[in-house]
Formats: C-alpha cells, structure tokens, sequence
C-alpha cells in the first residue's frame, strides 16, 4: 500500500531533523530530547517577549503541553545559562540569548533549512 503524500511527509521529516540537530548545536552538552523541551519552552518565552504578553509558569504548561515540574525544571536550566530571567512570576529573555555568534548560526541554518524545504515541496506541488 503506498504512503500517501510520501514525498511531502519525507521532506518535511527532512526538515524537522535539520531543526533539531541545530537545536543540539546551539543548546550544546544535552541529548537531543533535552533539548527539543529546552526550545520549546525557550521559544515561548521568547514569543511572549516579543508579543509584550509575558509567560508565567502555568501559561508555559499549558502552551507546550509540558507538567508543571518538567516546566519549572526547563526554565531553571535556561536561567541557569543566562538564556531568560524571572521578573516577579513572569519570564524573559535574558542576556545569553542575545549571544550574536550563537544567534546567528542558529537564524542562518534555519532560515537555510525552512527555504530549502519549501524549495522541495514547491517543486513537488507543480509536478503533481
């Protein structure tokens, strides 16, 4: 039985593994599980500075999906590398995130991987 929209599914599987494994690099001395929770609560923090609607603990589990001790555990570590601060109960990103080598690899290969991939489905989506 053929998988449907397989090549679709592939390069996007493609892309997703691209991502983590520059999270690996850029959240360096973690396993790659680690680090796909670590991101994801350091991107919520990150939106919610951006979007001038701070992230509190429970809003950041309910938002990622995470318990509230994996959370806690998460934003500790990131405070603990400077990557967010705690202000009263809410959190912000803190001066490690602002590491301009770091930042920029990170921007650079995912803007690469993303366009990249799009390239791929583009492609697929005029031959079909």
């Amino acid at each position: 039985m053929p998988i449907r929209y397989q090549q679709e599914r592939a390069a996007i599987a493609r892309m997703l593994v691209g991502l983590f494994r520059m999270w690996a690099d850029y959240y360096s001395n973690m396993q790659l599980v680690d680090t796909i929770e670590f991101g994801f609560v350091h991107l919520f923090v990150f939106l919610g500075d951006v979007e001038n609607k701070p992230m509190s603990v429970s809003k950041l589990s309910r938002v990622t999906g995470m318990s509230r001790a994996t959370v806690v555990r998460r934003l500790q570590e990131l405070i603990e590398r400077n990557y967010i601060e705690r202000r009263g109960r809410f959190y912000h990103v803190g001066d490690g995130a602002f590491n301009p080598e770091n930042i920029q690899m990170a921007v650079e290969r995912t803007t690469a991987i993303i366009i990249r991939t799009a390239k791929e489905l583009s492609k697929m989506d005029t031959q079909g």
